[in-house]
């Protein structure tokens, strides 16, 4: 049996238990274990109060705790049959089972979910006359409407000669870790989540060369990323450390191709291999990467693949390895083989008018296409597909979709984890377009829409934590 640290003295036939000099110990005098019924709510971010039902949990004289996953919760009050304690911020996001601990014994545990506020942050990318590179951090509200959150802007990174373009992707969010990095100029960023409000803080940067810094990806376990340097046909590994300091992996900046920039960047599922898509004026080519175990990149004995027009977007399904590339004409399908070699599967190539840029649904059974053919003026073309298993997109209802307010076109489309919030910037304006999505894959433009950003915002990079 595990008793929380206390002075206990044991009598015959009972129990005493010094009082709680304060704190956040609470405790009881029931000699039969605590019992943990149900917690409410189930899940939220950190400060959320959750009321825990249940028996045998003593009054306010003695000692006693309410862990989240370990991490011990502030208590707002205790009673034998009910507690109201708040998600500390030490938990993490995850499942993090509730448990209460008192003189006697630990209780059963229930599950909680905890999560990141939700939270959208935009790498401003502003171009060089404009003034330095910032990031910004907005709060969402449910009905999907952008508020600043304290604090932001950010600067990110002193003014120089070059910037990601207009949808370089040159923002990765990692919720585990809490951590956003950002590219700015020749330089990547680390900013550590604050859990409750969502605010940035910057943690760790590291120089990297090159002025045109495109594609950022991170791993799932927040320890390397990797970027994808534009001038120099290369890509930088990055290490993470556990306070979100940023050094150079082995062997680090690996060669991409002389003959095109290196645009972006996706991750295999496992994690084992690294694919680039790489752009020039008149061609691409994809080239793919094994990952050794410190994190260094080897490329694929069949790399590079051919494809054979320009990558406005690279974007791979959250559940297999598919990687779905827009290009000047159509979507197209590639696929690894066992050797990580890749080759297109042409019976899931789709076509479409003008330049297609892409975004999944966390879930992988949706995916939305911007097109950037030049529309009728104040209007954007939104297609939405639904993922059958094999791969095949399958246009909803109604798809084409006709957005509203741009005068001349928007560039890049973000979907959240769901499906149910999409994020479309204007090319032209500094701001963002938000639409909800209902189950039909129908847009709706919320109230408020479109949100400004920085002046001079290009928006290269985004993500939401939901």
């Amino acid at each position: 049996m595990r008793f929380p640290s206390a002075l206990l003295v044991l009598l015959p036939l009972t129990v005493a238990v010094s009082a709680c000099s304060g704190g956040d110990q609470k405790g009881s005098d029931s000699t039969s274990a605590p019992e943990v019924d149900t917690a409410a709510p189930v899940e939220g971010p950190s400060g959320t109060a959750v009321t825990i039902a249940g028996a045998n949990f003593g009054d306010e004289q003695g000692t006693g705790a309410v862990t989240f996953g370990g991490s011990v919760a502030t208590i707002q009050s205790w009673s034998d049959t009910s507690i109201v304690a708040t998600v500390p911020t030490a938990a993490f996001p995850g499942s993090r089972d509730i448990t209460v601990t008192t003189v006697v014994d630990a209780s059963n545990t229930v599950p909680f979910r905890v999560f990141l506020p939700r939270a959208l942050y935009v790498n401003d990318d502003i171009m060089p006359a404009s003034g330095p590179n910032s990031i910004e951090a907005l709060a969402v509200s449910a009905a999907g409407a952008l508020i600043d959150i304290p604090g932001s802007p950010r600067i990110q990174g002193v003014n120089g000669p070059g910037y990601g373009g207009y949808d370089g992707g040159t923002l990765a969010l990692n919720e585990g870790t809490r951590r956003v990095l950002t590219t700015g100029f020749a330089s990547m960023t680390s900013w550590d989540i604050d859990p409750a409000t969502g605010a940035l803080t910057s943690a760790g940067t590291i120089a990297l060369g090159g002025n045109y810094i495109y594609g950022v990806v991170v791993n799932q376990a927040g320890t390397r990323a990797y970027v994808a340097d534009y001038d120099n046909s290369r890509v930088y590994g990055v290490g993470i450390a556990a306070n979100g300091a940023l050094s150079a992996l082995p062997g680090s900046p690996y060669d991409a191709g002389a003959t095109a920039g290196t645009a972006r960047l996706s991750l295999s599922v496992d994690e084992t291999r690294l694919y680039s898509a790489n752009e020039s004026s008149s061609l691409g080519s994809l080239h793919g990467y094994d990952i050794g175990v410190d994190g260094s990149l080897t490329e694929l004995a069949g790399s590079p693949f051919d494809q054979p027009d320009l990558t406005y977007a690279f974007a791979r399904a959250p559940d297999a390895d598919r990687f779905y590339l827009g290009n000047n004409d159509y979507i197209a399908a590639y696929v690894p083989d066992s050797a990580g070699d890749l080759s297109e599967n042409v019976a899931l190539r789709e076509f479409m008018p003008g330049n297609a840029f892409l975004s999944f649904a966390g879930t992988g059974d949706r995916l939305f296409a911007l097109t950037d053919a030049t529309p009728v003026p104040n209007e954007a073309d939104l297609h939405v597909f639904d993922v059958a298993g094999s791969g095949e997109l399958v246009a909803v209802a109604g798809s084409p979709f006709t957005l509203q307010g741009y005068p001349i076109r928007g560039s890049i489309v973000h979907a959240n984890a769901d499906g149910t919030l999409l994020l479309v910037k204007d090319r032209d304006q500094a701001a963002l377009h938000v639409y909800t999505i209902d189950g039909g894959g129908l847009p709706t433009e919320v109230a408020g829409s479109p949100f400004s950003l920085e002046v001079g915002s290009r928006a290269s990079g985004r993500a939401l934590t939901f």
